[in-house]
């Protein structure tokens, strides 16, 4: 799976700071990596306008496709509430992990 020009670009910028410019085996491609720009749904995009179909969606975490608006709505809420989480519990813990 070859993308394009500006993926092959990206891609030697990036070896020359990280080995085979990527943080883990499972994201390095021959002849270069490639990068995505966005995802929407089950579909992704790369750096020079190619769509992918995203068959993993995050190995089952992301069954709502990437960028629900749903999701980034309810995210977009508990961030305006605090950026750091774990220096204790909270309410929204407790109802995450609250079953009926």
């Amino acid at each position: 799976m070859v993308s394009g020009k500006r993926s092959g670009a990206l891609s030697e910028k990036a070896r020359s700071v990280t080995v085979g410019g990527v943080h883990d085996e499972l994201r390095y491609t021959e002849p270069y990596t490639i990068f995505f720009k966005r995802a929407k749904g089950s579909k992704v995009y790369d750096v020079d306008g190619k769509t992918y179909t995203d068959f993993l969606l995050g190995y089952g975490p992301l069954i709502l496709g990437h960028s629900h608006p749903r999701v980034v709505q309810a995210v977009k809420r508990a961030a305006t509430v605090s950026d750091l989480w774990g220096i204790g519990t909270t309410e929204l813990e407790y109802k995450l992990n609250w079953t009926p």
